[in-house]
């Protein structure tokens, strides 16, 4: 019996995060644009440097804007492409850039700033 791990490690080329992303195997993508937005859900087949071949739970157009979210991390991204073998859906989606840590980032947006300046130029 062949034992399937529950991770898998995405290992995105960011220099600046301290360990890899981690994927769950399954997961659940949301399909960005306009009124259209929707989740579909996905399990990880594959990854090769920031591409992931994954089995979807509906067909997505090339070019289709998607994000994952993980648990410290938002990945979005774009369908490559989309393809049947079987009763199967499978898709070759390009992982553009990975938001990490949000920790991190929410402390930043959450910073108190400096008081407001004017925008108004004096005359």
């Amino acid at each position: 019996m062949t034992v399937v791990p529950s991770l898998v490690a995405m290992t995105i080329a960011v220099s600046s995060l301290q360990k890899p992303l981690e994927l769950p195997e399954e997961f659940t993508l949301t399909v960005l644009g306009g009124s259209d937005e929707h989740l579909v859900s996905g399990r990880a087949v594959k990854l090769v440097g920031r591409r992931l071949i994954a089995r979807l739970s509906e067909h997505l157009q090339p070019d289709t804007c998607f994000r994952i979210n993980c648990d410290d991390a938002i990945l979005p991204g774009e369908t490559l492409g989309c393809w049947r073998e079987g009763d199967a859906i499978f898709a070759a989606l390009d992982v553009q850039q990975a938001l990490a840590p949000l920790g991190e980032l929410a402390m930043i947006t959450h910073a108190p700033s400096h008081a407001p300046r004017s925008l108004r130029q004096s005359a």
